[in-house]
Order: C-alpha cells, then sequence, then structure tokens
C-alpha cells in the first residue's frame, strides 16, 4: 500500500532507471530527426518519445561504480524489443549477432 501511496503522491517516477528527465530528453533530441522519431541504435526501427528506451552498451552487471552506470556515454536510444534481446550481453556481442541475423 505504501508504494501505491508514493505514486499517486508523485514521489515514484512511471520510468525506472534513474537517470534525470534531461539525460532522457538530451539523448532522444539528439538521436531523432524533423519527424519527431529517432532510430534505434541496433536495428534502425523508429522510436518516438514515448515509447523508446535507454540501454547501456556495457551492461550494468558488468559494471562496478554508480558513476559508470550512469555515464550518459555508455547510453543508446533504442526500441524495447532490442533492449530486451541485447541483455546482458556484452555490446560487441549484440552488435554482431544483429549483423549475422539481419545481413
Amino acid at each position: 500500500m505504501g508504494w501505491i501511496r508514493a505514486k499517486k503522491a508523485g514521489k515514484i517516477r512511471s520510468k525506472k532507471g534513474g537517470y534525470n528527465r534531461s539525460t532522457y530528453i538530451n539523448l532522444f533530441m539528439d538521436a531523432r530527426q524533423s519527424d519527431q522519431t529517432a532510430p534505434c541504435h541496433y536495428c534502425k526501427a523508429r522510436v518516438t518519445a514515448s515509447d523508446f528506451v535507454l540501454d547501456h552498451k556495457i551492461p550494468v552487471s558488468s559494471l562496478s561504480t554508480r558513476q559508470a552506470i550512469m555515464d550518459p556515454n555508455n547510453l543508446v536510444v533504442c526500441c524495447r524489443s532490442c533492449n530486451i534481446l541485447k541483455g546482458t550481453q556484452s555490446y560487441e556481442d549484440f552488435i554482431k549477432q544483429k549483423k549475422e541475423t539481419h545481413g
């Protein structure tokens, strides 16, 4: 019940990830084009401001410090399906897998 009360009071954000709003906005704005969408970093599908996610190129499980986890240079804009497919794979392994799968 405490979580529900905190959510209704606006103390819990609807987007998880721990990044401040400006990080999400800056990364999306850097990636977007004139049509108000941005390409998924991995599959190039167009994502909108309401359906993109941030992915860690180097998985959080491989990082040791909060500073490294929160580093914007380790984040890319992507679609949910690529984020789920990548999971805890390394960036290089996932890129290689995507190239093998999609030519």
